[in-house]
């Protein structure tokens, strides 16, 4: 039987689509505060937004008797019809968030317009009113959320631990703080204040941001069109990034997600980025509102152009532009480019001389006291090898490399490596009859299931992987100290984030201590190199989990990329069987978390369907 949804239960649903999380609320109200006129916002959160989060700015309020519209559904005073969608100039225009917002929380709002004497004080539980009375308060809005969720306990428990939601907080904050540098913002998390930002141009912003020493990692992009005005900073190749962590596009100052765009940036940086690896950057674009349209998705962070290819076109060739302007960019400098920089002769300075070369006039190579056609050739060579210590290695103890062994004979001849090099061992293990690397990055070991070929970076990746996911759930992890401590500076935001993974993080073998301008790693987890540190480190905190359904291994497989393992010639045999026992026990041998082939199985089914 159909039949209409109360309409509590209908704004709950509805809610979903515009309230997600904690970061959602932050993200809707800072922009209905914008589009207010506000100059000043703060936020102050507890618990990562699950207990409250309280906000407050400088806006011009709302009246008295539009109080409680506003918490309506689809109550808007920014547009009247539909064609005025493609005129916006404000960030929220559906009129659904303040209702959204109600509707799954406990709500104090508090406002007043600089006509009014009093404030209106309004409280609503689960979108019911509670409360409605006036007191005195300061010209603007204050509001308070609490509780979210409170009724909606099965989607409440979806909610990622307080160190995932604060850094979705904290992503939000940054995106709307970057995109609205002439507006002050602070913030504050459990009491302690994060962010205190006052009125000032975008540079100044990236630096308060980002960061003092972003300033020598970007240069400024600057281009104007008739299709799109961009203006921004990207960084330098050498601080790209395996994830996706300091991509900002803004589009007429409004937060959005475009992998279109970001096609477009990547585009201009190929061949100056290892391949995996992202370039950061902070793009603003300014299109005409009637080339593009917001409505897309009810979060608004999805936007369309009427002329991708166009504004594709023009992203590419700015941030190209940018590169070569600051010299960022491969270039050939015909007037330095000189195999030796030769001072000019002075007048009375002496000329060089030729050198000085020993010449026996007298030599005869086919002499026999030089080892000529007597056959003492051989025996001459030994006697300069034993002056030098030279002795050479004895076939049975000569170590031979793969790459040696498999490369094709020059003459055609298909005679087969040394045998006692990859023989079976007299005394095979329990689980592998032998193990032998193949050209590399593969290894191949055969046991009784078959012919197992495994993909060897893969496999210490996987190996890494759940070494790291036990020291997550509370094992104790291995640690190595640094002979000598990295510096690594760190922006406001990722220092916040760090404290908020301090305790994991030390589970996992990392040592740090605080400096003014970030930390001195002095300690790693075993199963990471000293080299990539910094990028590993910055990697795993920057780390998007938010749509992951486990946000800690997201991050933890992100942290094993960063092994680097030797190759299969660089073990020993003892080393290589090891390195295939501890496959075998491995939860994901054959596949990966991102479900990348980790070994194939050559069974003998599989090798009778091949023959046959």
């Amino acid at each position: 039987m159909i039949q209409l949804l109360p309409e509590h239960v209908a704004n709950q649903i509805a809610a979903g689509e515009v309230v997600q999380r904690p970061a959602s609320v932050v993200k809707e109200l800072v922009e209905n505060a914008l589009d207010a006129g506000a100059t000043r916002i703060g936020l102050s959160v507890v618990d990562a937004g699950r207990t409250a989060l309280s906000f407050s700015d400088n806006g011009q309020g709302i009246a008295a008797s539009q109080v409680q519209l506003a918490f309506a559904r689809h109550a808007t005073s920014k547009l009247r019809e539909a064609d005025d969608l493609y005129q916006l100039t404000t960030m929220g225009f559906r009129g659904e968030a303040l209702a959204s917002i109600a509707a799954v929380a406990r709500v104090e709002c508090t406002t007043r317009t600089s006509d009014a004497a009093l404030a209106t004080h309004l409280v609503l539980e689960g979108g019911r009113e509670v409360l409605f009375e006036e007191r005195p308060a300061p010209v603007g809005t204050h509001l308070v959320v609490r509780n979210l969720f409170f009724n909606v306990p099965a989607r409440r428990q979806f909610l990622k631990t307080d160190a995932v939601e604060w850094k979705a907080i904290l992503d939000s904050f940054v995106g709307l703080a970057l995109a609205h540098p002439h507006v002050a913002f602070t913030l504050e998390h459990n009491g302690r204040e994060e962010f205190h930002l006052e009125s000032e141009n975008d540079r100044s912003r990236l630096l308060h941001v980002l960061g003092k020493k972003t300033n020598e990692r970007v240069v400024p992009v600057a281009e104007k069109t008739d299709v799109v005005e961009i203006n921004g900073f990207i960084f330098r190749p050498e601080h790209s990034r395996k994830t996706r962590g300091d991509q900002h596009w803004f589009v007429n100052r409004r937060t959005v997600r475009s992998p279109y765009l970001h096609r477009a940036v990547q585009d201009a940086f190929d061949g100056l980025v290892p391949e995996g690896n992202h370039p950061a950057y902070v793009l603003h674009l300014t299109v005409d509102p009637a080339r593009i349209d917001v409505n897309v998705h009810p979060a608004k962070t999805e936007i369309k152009f009427d002329d991708e290819r166009a504004v594709y076109a023009v992203v590419r060739s700015a941030v190209k532009h940018a590169l070569g302007q600051h010299q960022v960019a491969p270039a050939l400098d015909f007037e330095s480019m000189q195999a030796f920089q030769t001072p000019p002769l002075q007048p009375n300075s002496p000329r060089p001389l030729p050198p000085a070369l020993d010449i026996n006039p007298n030599f005869n190579p086919f002499a026999p006291a030089n080892g000529g056609a007597d056959g003492t050739n051989h025996r001459s060579f030994a006697a300069q090898a034993s002056n030098t210590g030279y002795r050479p290695t004895p076939p049975s103890e000569r170590q031979w490399s793969w790459e040696e062994a498999a490369a094709p004979d020059p003459y055609g001849h298909s005679e087969q490596p040394p045998h006692a090099n990859f023989a079976p061992s007299p005394q095979p293990s329990s689980t592998s009859e032998w193990v032998t690397p193949w050209k590399y990055p593969y290894l191949m070991a055969l046991s009784e299931e078959g012919l197992a070929v495994l993909h060897l970076p893969r496999v210490q990746q996987v190996l890494a992987y759940e070494s790291l996911l036990r020291a997550w759930g509370g094992e104790s992890s291995a640690s190595q100290q640094l002979l000598f401590p990295l510096e690594l500076p760190l922006s406001p935001s990722d220092k916040s984030v760090l404290d908020a993974q301090a305790p994991t993080l030390h589970a996992l073998g990392f040592a740090w201590e605080c400096t003014a301008d970030g930390l001195s790693l002095t300690g790693l987890p075993a199963v990471l190199p000293a080299e990539g540190a910094e990028s590993a480190l910055l990697d795993f905190l920057r780390t998007d989990t938010g749509d992951q359904p486990d946000p800690a291994q997201g991050a933890l497989w992100q942290l094993a990329h960063h092994t680097r393992g030797a190759k299969p010639t660089q073990l020993r045999a003892e080393e290589q069987m090891l390195l295939v026992d501890r496959w075998r026990q491995c939860h994901h041998r054959w596949h990966d978390p991102s479900g990348r082939a980790v070994a194939l199985l050559l069974d003998a089914l599989t090798l009778d369907h091949q023959f046959n």
